[in-house]
């Protein structure tokens, strides 16, 4: 029970803007984490998201791989929620952009509004071990309208007529 007090300890750390606080109970999680695997995922995301604020992006880095690598370790059990996969994706998109402000790839917007859904597989669940609602914390972090992103179709050539005729 304590190791949950933590965990939400550090989620209202984490919404005051108390980022340091936050990253300080996330690291007494003790038993917590042996519990279910969706609460170990949850720590993790929420020390990624503190160590964003935090402006530690080397250790986001670090934090990233670890989550891919814990996800894929424990794929075969069947305890991965997809919800669990695309924010990884998402997570591993900001980061291969640098995290920059403002800068939604066509990519980043389908997964925004997958998980932005609000029923299904891919909705957030208010009971669940994400206390946070990671999308809009990183839509709102980064600045990022997954609708104002267009996605042109690629123009179809007329059969019969090539490039080099014209």
């Amino acid at each position: 029970m304590v190791a949950k007090y933590n965990l939400f300890k550090a989620c209202v750390n984490f919404k005051l803007g108390k980022f340091k606080e936050a990253l300080t109970s996330l690291s007494l999680k003790v038993e917590l984490s042996k519990d279910k695997l969706g609460w170990e995922i949850a720590i993790r995301l929420l020390r990624i998201m503190a160590q964003i604020e935090l402006g530690k992006l080397d250790e986001v880095q670090n934090a990233v791989v670890s989550l891919q690598k814990h996800l894929e370790r424990n794929a075969p059990k069947g305890d991965v929620h997809e919800r669990d996969r695309l924010i990884l994706k998402l997570m591993q998109l900001l980061d291969r952009e640098g995290f920059r402000k403002g800068h939604c790839t066509p990519e980043m917007s389908r997964l925004l509004l997958r998980l932005s859904e609000t029923s299904g597989s891919m909705a957030w669940q208010p009971f669940s071990p994400e206390l946070i609602p990671i999308h809009i914390w990183m839509m709102t972090r980064f600045d990022l309208n997954p609708e104002k992103i267009v996605v042109k179709p690629k123009k179809k050539r007329k059969p019969g007529k090539s490039s080099a005729a014209a």
